[in-house]
């Protein structure tokens, strides 16, 4: 099985400030900016706290992704997470800078 990892036009991603709070059933974050709070999945739970350490491609967050849930990185894998993250982009939990 041929793998070819792209790591042409990497996104570099930030989030914005974001108070957590864990329930047993999930995750809420609020966005102290915008005022919105939302409901995360797991998914999207480990991406976001992975972007709140500071900036970081969209390569690195499929990689540590993958590591964490011994995934294997692949393009489908990048494809997914570049999708979740446009996904929180348009939930204003997560932003493209470039």
């Amino acid at each position: 099985m041929d793998v070819c990892l792209s790591q042409e036009a990497e996104q570099i991603w930030i989030a914005p400030a974001l108070e957590w709070k864990r329930w047993p059933d999930g995750i809420l974050v609020y966005n102290t900016e915008s005022g919105n709070t939302h409901v995360l999945n797991p998914a999207s739970t480990a991406l976001l706290e992975f972007l709140a350490e500071g900036p970081k491609s969209d390569f690195e967050i499929a990689h540590r992704l993958a590591i964490q849930n011994s995934l294997q990185l692949d393009d489908a894998l990048q494809t997914h997470v570049k999708g979740l993250l446009e996904n929180l982009a348009d939930l204003g939990i997560a932003e493209s800078v470039s």
